[in-house]
């Protein structure tokens, strides 16, 4: 039979009271009435099911009735040898204090998923739980991962085997040695010591409700690993087969995770592009540039989701303040959106609660915040759409302009500065982009210009938050610079401090010099040379396509049709150059930054050769004309 751990029907009923039904974790009678009046999905018959650990003494009650109906009924068709009847009652008596001590013992040993989880490494742990989900690998020989649920939180067992005595909905005993691996808590070098089968439906007491956007936010623990959701969501799939999980108003989406190219979710393609409610299991999380992301597997469908304006307003609900600053310095602008650019017919307005310092006015499609003097500022945007509408809050500070700073040059820094040293540049803005590790939302990195060059500025976290520039604008900022071996040693500033920017855009004071595609392509350099920092114009034709785990990748090729190279551009996964797409495969002029340089493969750090890696430089584009 499949299930090689299950008690056998043809078994004698004195087998069936040796055995003991003690072993079996969840036994019919322990499952809650079903509600036949619920329309929920999750809500089906026999859906609800009790915590793994149970009172041993209703256990051991209900063998004891079952031990004396079948002795009843041994009594009704045997012979009349009263010696024999109460001979074979004695050793049934014997077998289930026996039996039912052995429960008891197992039970104790049994750890909840919950408090498993804060094992240290290597410590040998038994729990007992529902699998929610198997992910096999792409030839179904094996079973990476499989993923056991009980009332407190879910695990992964990890295996490099396959288990054809196991489905989903299974309650399983499992004894192995618990490991946290980037971020994902495990069972590994186990044994399962037990299987019953089960429908496979996940309790109802199991699932929370939540949304895509709060589950990016949501942190990545071991805790929360394992968690089940049900989600408003829009399902759609990218290159790759893989599936990705929208919300249903605005631009977060989460990626599902996959052993076997995707095929476990291929019961997600009825109901592609369309809004609708998923059960779902927060999963093995992304590691990437030592930060954790949430991946997901999506358990099943529940119903079509049916959106109201509401939800539609909290599905834009950070648009108005997308890439927003919030930190000034005694005076400042910002322009803010009146319509959205994602949901059509919405509408933006904006307010202040101190009028003493800030202002607003409105011109057409836009907004403008004016701000004047020192202090703080909410501002307040009314999203609206139709009979409905949505307050959304950011906060404002500004401070007063310090001048108490020696700032260096990029030529002094590029020659003389230690790597370490904490610096001061003053200069202005060519132009922002995304740094690597990012999600996309925010620009926080920037390349600037003073009379003597430019250099690559990465801000800190904190500035990061706060700070938009916009191109040309006035800027002061402090940092550590810092000397790269293992990128040639590639120079730059890192963890910037914004002391002061201006809101203006002003003439860069030195001109920009252009580069053909194949002149940046075969580009030679040298340890002399390294123009890690520099920015250049140059002619190409743009292509983009979706990545194997995410992300989408952005590529320059050369305007000339024979020429098949193309060079990527180092953005993370994440970065929004969508402002180019109404433009790919067509003849532009962009502006470009070497973001740092990569020795050639298998040379040492400082070797001659190697390649640069780039950065499109937002906000500098033209058409150029056929």
């Amino acid at each position: 039979m499949k299930k090689s751990f299950k008690l056998c029907l043809a078994f004698s009923f004195l087998s069936l009271v040796v055995a003991g039904c003690s072993e079996i974790p969840f036994s019919p009678s322990e499952q809650s009435t079903p509600n036949n009046n619920s329309t929920d999905m999750v809500n089906s018959p026999d859906s609800t099911i009790e915590a793994i650990s149970q009172d041993d003494s209703s256990t051991v009650e209900e063998q004891s009735s079952t031990v004396e109906s079948l002795e009843d009924s041994t009594v009704d068709t045997s012979t009349d040898d009263d010696s024999t009847i109460d001979e074979s009652t004695s050793e049934e008596s014997s077998s289930e204090e026996s039996e039912s001590e052995e429960s008891s013992s197992e039970e104790a040993n049994i750890t909840k998923i919950e408090d498993a989880k804060h094992l240290n490494d290597g410590d040998e742990v038994t729990i007992q739980g529902q699998v929610t989900k198997i992910l096999y690998n792409s030839s179904h020989t094996t079973m990476p991962y499989v993923m056991v649920n009980d009332d407190t939180g879910g695990i992964a067992l990890y295996s490099k085997n396959y288990y054809d005595n196991v489905d989903e909905g299974d309650i399983v005993t499992v004894s192995g040695k618990y490991s946290l691996y980037k971020g994902t808590p495990e069972i590994s070098e186990f044994t399962i010591d037990n299987v019953e089968e089960h429908e496979n439906v996940i309790p109802e007491s199991w699932i929370s409700e939540s949304t895509v956007t709060d589950l990016l936010s949501l942190e990545v623990t071991p805790d929360n690993v394992g968690k089940i959701y049900k989600i408003p969501c829009i399902p759609v799939q990218g290159d790759y087969k893989v599936y990705y999980l929208h919300e249903v108003e605005g631009d977060n989406s989460l990626q599902s995770y996959s052993q076997s190219s995707y095929s476990e979710y291929t019961f997600l393609n009825q109901y592609l592009d369309s809004p609708c409610e998923l059960l779902i299991q927060l999963g093995i999380p992304k590691s990437s540039n030592n930060a954790l992301s949430w991946r997901v597997h999506p358990l099943s469908y529940v119903r079509e989701y049916a959106v109201d304006n509401l939800d539609k307003l909290k599905g834009i609900s950070t648009e108005p303040f997308a890439n927003f600053t919030s930190l000034f310095f005694e005076s400042g602008k910002e322009e803010l959106p009146n319509k959205s650019k994602q949901l059509s017919g919405a509408t933006f307005s904006y307010s202040v609660d101190n009028t003493d310092i800030a202002s607003i006015t409105s011109n057409g499609d836009s907004s403008y915040l004016n701000l004047s003097g020192v202090g703080n500022v909410t501002l307040t945007c009314t999203i609206k759409l139709g009979t409905s509408k949505l307050d959304v809050t950011n906060q404002i500070e500004i401070k007063a302009k310090d001048d108490n700073y020696t700032a260096s040059t990029v030529e002094n820094l590029r020659s003389s500065a230690q790597d370490g040293d904490i610096v001061v540049l003053e200069g202005y803005v060519v132009g922002m982009v995304y740094d690597a590790g990012t999600t996309g939302r925010r620009k926080n990195a920037f390349y600037l210009m003073d009379g003597t060059g430019t250099m690559y500025v990465d801000l800190s976290q904190e500035m990061a938050d706060k700070i938009n520039f916009i191109n040309g604008e006035k800027v002061v900022v402090e940092g550590e610079f810092d000397i790269y071996p293992a990128a040639c040693n590639t120079k730059k500033v890192l963890s910037g401090k914004v002391l002061y920017h201006d809101c203006e855009a002003h003439d860069l004071p030195l001109s920009i010099g252009s580069k053909t595609f194949e002149e940046m392509y075969d580009f030679v350099v040298d340890n002399r040379d390294n123009r890690a920092g520099d920015v250049f114009f140059m002619d190409c034709i743009i292509t983009k396509q979706d990545t194997q785990y995410g992300g989408t990748q952005y590529y320059v090729c050369s305007l000339d049709s024979s020429n098949t190279n193309k060079k990527n551009i180092y953005h993370a996964s994440g970065a929004d150059l969508s402002y180019l797409d109404a433009h790919l495969d067509t003849p532009l002029t962009i502006l470009m930054g070497i973001r740092d340089r990569k020795p050639a493969q298998g040379s040492t750090e400082l070797a001659d050769g190697g390649y640069y890696r780039y950065d499109i430089i937002d906000g500098y584009y033209t058409l150029i004309e056929q």
